[in-house]
């Protein structure tokens, strides 16, 4: 059993924080809607037959618990209730849901779920387009994406431990 001296702690020490640096990088890289068709904001002049949603993430998505729920002004469901994984994307990062027939002008809402395969992580979000001429009960938005980047959280717990770190390097050695 190795044991800790004074000179191997500043070693364990950096070893941890590379440990969490690479933690922080995966747990980061949890599903982000890349982009949409249509695309999110956008106005099209027609309804379209599908929502596509096209996500940027380390893992392929689950078709279990990913979904695309589309909505109108008043909150009524429009699509069809199939979102499925596309089978055109080899990656899996790509879902797909089928509208409803004669979906008229105004603004919708997709609102989407992803649910990344390697840990099973669950991102929300949403974001809206509008069908001919703008609707003024919905403003078009940004795309949402979930609940925050885990990122800023761990480089913030790494400074704090590197200050710690620091902080008992200075205080041993004008104990000497």
């Amino acid at each position: 059993m190795m044991t800790l001296t004074p000179r191997r702690w500043p070693i364990v020490a950096i070893a941890l924080i590379a440990l969490m640096l690479a933690g922080a990088g995966i747990a980061s890289a949890h599903a982000k809607l890349k982009s949409s068709v249509p695309a999110a904001g956008s106005s099209v002049a027609t309804a379209p037959a599908t929502v596509v949603a096209v996500f940027d993430n380390h893992d392929a998505l689950q078709a279990n618990g990913s979904l695309l729920k589309v909505t109108d002004a008043s909150g009524a469901a429009v699509d069809k209730g199939d979102t499925a994984l596309d089978k055109a994307d080899a990656d899996r990062k790509t879902l797909v849901v089928s509208l409803n027939d004669g979906l008229g002008n105004g603004t919708y809402t997709v609102a989407w779920t992803a649910t990344s395969e390697g840990d099973g992580s669950k991102e929300e979000g949403s974001f809206t387009f509008t069908v001919g001429a703008a609707s003024t009960s919905a403003p078009a938005t940004l795309p949402a994406t979930g609940a925050g980047d885990v990122g800023s959280l761990a480089a913030l717990l790494v400074a704090a431990v590197a200050a710690v770190a620091a902080g008992a390097l200075v205080r041993r050695r004008s104990a000497r």
